[in-house]
């Protein structure tokens, strides 16, 4: 399919975008079945030390899916088939610099995040309950007293690697690619499905899809993906020390506690105060961007230059925002379509079995 030289440049990058978004979701079906028979096969027998092997399962897993898929596979895949220097791919995955404003509000955002995605998932967790769904209890990595270096080690796993490599992989050459072919509400739509099936798991596809969203919005507007990154890792991050609060005693411990002991108030009347302080703070960055440089044909706004009469008289024909959009083929979606139905069937299977937490 790319060996046709004759390809023109905008179907040829979306084809090799396609072509990485299928292997992603090729590639996790595969790591998470084997890494869900090779944990069933340990501990069907007497496991020692439960904690320790859970987090060497933790550390393998991680390992392969961020750093090895989501980052190197993806960027090797960008970099040999769309001959791009490594700058260059970085540049089409949107590693640019962007005003001091969207880093400070990127740490609200970040803050809020993870109680407006709690509120989400604890109404997404209730409905698929109350289909059937039996939710299965994580994997339990607490040592008996506090060890700083596990710590470490799970907010390197958990928040820094989520927080650089999903973003690479969905927030920038998918991004930039999707950008080119589609606008507005579609857009979006399709960007915020996108991250919801990649987590391949019914628990996570509702919130992480309005995350998706949200986060598709922050880079388009801030013009970087640095910002979601900030976002991300500082979403992961509290929810890790929230966990290893109410663990060990810290500070904040009990919130989880106090919020399920007040999930009436909290959903009904904290929670839609937060998902508004959210809106309002993508709405200031979205505002605080306007007019920031984005190329006509990217943002699909076009200059109107007063002034300029024809000869008869009358204005110039305005461009048409979407005669700037790459139209993708059927044949140019194929390996689009392939992902979407690997990771739909893959979290429809997690509903219905339980499979793969």
């Amino acid at each position: 399919m790319l060996q046709k030289a004759s390809l023109p440049p905008e179907q040829k990058t979306y084809r090799v975008v396609g072509i990485a978004m299928f292997a992603v979701a090729a590639a996790l079906l595969a790591v998470r079945t084997v890494s869900h028979l090779i944990s069933s096969a340990v501990f069907a027998g007497e496991v020692r030390d439960e904690v320790l092997v859970n987090l060497i399962f933790e550390v393998a897993f991680s390992i392969a899916v961020q750093a090895g898929i989501l980052l190197a596979g993806v960027f090797l895949i960008y970099k040999r088939a769309l001959k791009k220097s490594a700058r260059e791919v970085l540049e089409f995955s949107n590693f640019r610099r962007t005003k001091g404003i969207n880093y400070a509000l990127a740490v609200p955002i970040g803050f809020l995040a993870l109680f407006v995605t709690l509120g989400f998932s604890t109404i997404w967790r209730f409905i698929i309950i109350m289909f059937g769904y039996t939710p299965t209890a994580p994997a339990d990595t607490y040592t008996d007293t506090f060890n700083p270096g596990i710590f470490i080690l799970e907010l390197f796993l958990i928040a820094v690697l989520p927080g650089i490599c999903e973003e690479f992989a969905i927030r920038g050459g998918l991004l930039s690619t999707m950008r080119k072919s589609f606008k507005g509400r579609q857009f979006y739509i399709i960007m915020a499905l996108a991250f919801g099936l990649f987590h391949q798991n019914i628990t996570q596809v509702f919130y992480t899809a309005l995350f998706g969203g949200a986060m598709a919005f922050l880079a388009v507007k801030s013009r970087s993906i640095y910002p979601c990154m900030i976002v991300h890792f500082l979403n992961n991050g509290i929810s890790m020390y929230l966990g290893y609060a109410e663990h060990y005693g810290w500070f904040a411990g009990g919130l989880y506690d106090f919020i399920w002991d007040n999930l009436f108030i909290y959903i009904f009347v904290v929670f839609p105060m937060l998902t508004a302080g959210i809106i309002g703070l993508l709405a200031a960055v979205a505002k605080l961007n306007q007019g920031s440089g984005e190329s006509s044909v990217v943002s699909g706004q076009w200059p109107v230059v007063s002034g300029q009469l024809k000869e008869d008289g009358s204005m110039p024909r305005i461009p048409n925002p979407e005669e700037g959009l790459y139209r993708p083929t059927l044949a140019d979606n194929a390996f689009f379509i392939g992902a979407i139905v690997i990771a739909a069937l893959f979290t429809v299977f997690s509903f219905v079995w339980g499979l793969f937490y």
